[in-house]
C-alpha cells in the first residue's frame, strides 16, 4: 500500500487564503473609493470567494489526512483494538 503524504495543497491554501481575503477587501476599499463600488465589486468578491474556497478545501484535506493517518498503521496510527468494522456492525 502506498504511503499517504501530507497534502501540500492544504498548506498552500492555509498561506494563500488569508492573503486573498486581505487583497479582496483592500481591492474593494481602494478601488471602490477611486472608481465606485459597482466597478470594484465583481473582482473583489471573486478574490474573497477564491480565498474562502482555498481555506475550506485546505481544512477538508487536512481532516482527510488526519483520518487516514489514524486509520493506517504504516503512517504511525494505532490500529483499532476491535479490528476492522464489519458490515453488520455499522
Amino acid at each position: 500500500m502506498r504511503a499517504v503524504r501530507f497534502p501540500k495543497f492544504a498548506l498552500i491554501g492555509a498561506v494563500v487564503s488569508p492573503l486573498l481575503f486581505v487583497l479582496g477587501f483592500l481591492f474593494l476599499f481602494v478601488s471602490g473609493i477611486r472608481y465606485g463600488y459597482e466597478a470594484a465589486l465583481p473582482i473583489g468578491a471573486a478574490l474573497i470567494l477564491l480565498g474562502l474556497v482555498l481555506l475550506l478545501s485546505g481544512i477538508v484535506l487536512v481532516g482527510m489526512y488526519l483520518m487516514l493517518k489514524s486509520a493506517l498503521p504504516e503512517l504511525g496510527g494505532k490500529p483499532s483494538a476491535e479490528g476492522p468494522v464489519q458490515g453488520d456492525q455499522i
